[in-house]
């Protein structure tokens, strides 16, 4: 999955994120498998040859709209703990309530992207990410330092096999829920959204308190 063609001029990035946004956008009532290069060379208002100049085929787009994933994950990173927000939120199961509502609003405003990568990573077995794990680690090392600052135990953020299990279960369920909330065994156990929060976030912050007294 490789470009034919990278975009080397303002004219062809303009061009490429044409067809970035036409992929997303068709996405949204699509399956990657139910879409056709001419049908997002239509969406994006140019020609499939002027696609096909740039990409060698549909797939070859995945890289790219993870990229584009990435970008939209770090600046939503970089935004979640305002001044407000950690005012606001001043102890450990406030902030988990806090991260829990952020991580829900940014699975929702961008499930085609996510959903489409997810079963991709899951179905072709080829690993298309583009951000190494170092940076991957950075970015929720920022999300969930303020977690750790909340609780008067020790911080669980030492016990790094510990805080990765806390920050699979928070992914976890709430990929379950949006991605494939409609969908067994999701649909069968469905919840408002102000119950799955109440309970996920006894969850981690119950877990958050245990791990960190075992240290």
């Amino acid at each position: 999955m490789t470009y034919i063609k990278e975009p080397a001029q303002d004219r062809s990035l303009i061009t490429q994120e044409r067809i970035l946004d036409a992929f997303e956008a068709m996405l949204k009532d699509h399956f990657l498998d139910d879409i056709t290069v001419r049908q997002i060379a239509k969406q994006a208002g140019i020609t499939p040859g002027a696609l096909y100049r740039r990409f060698e085929n549909k797939e070859a787009l995945l890289p790219i709209l993870y990229a584009r994933y990435e970008k939209r994950l770090k600046k939503w990173a970089e935004n979640i703990w305002t001044q407000e927000a950690l005012s606001k939120h001043p102890t450990a199961e406030n902030r988990i309530y806090h991260v829990v509502k952020q991580h829900l609003d940014f699975y929702r405003a961008n499930t085609p992207m996510i959903k489409t990568l997810y079963l991709n990573a899951r179905t072709s077995g080829r690993d298309i990410q583009n951000q190494n794990e170092e940076e991957r680690k950075e970015i929720y090392e920022q999300i969930l330092a303020p977690i750790w600052k909340g609780t008067h135990t020790k911080p669980l953020g030492n016990q790094e096999e510990k805080g990765r299990f806390f920050i699979l279960l928070l992914l976890t369920t709430i990929g379950e829920k949006v991605l494939f909330g409609h969908q067994r065994p999701a649909k069968l156990l469905e919840m408002s959204d102000k119950v799955f929060c109440a309970e996920l976030i006894s969850c981690l912050y119950n877990y958050l308190l245990n791990s960190a007294q075992e240290k």
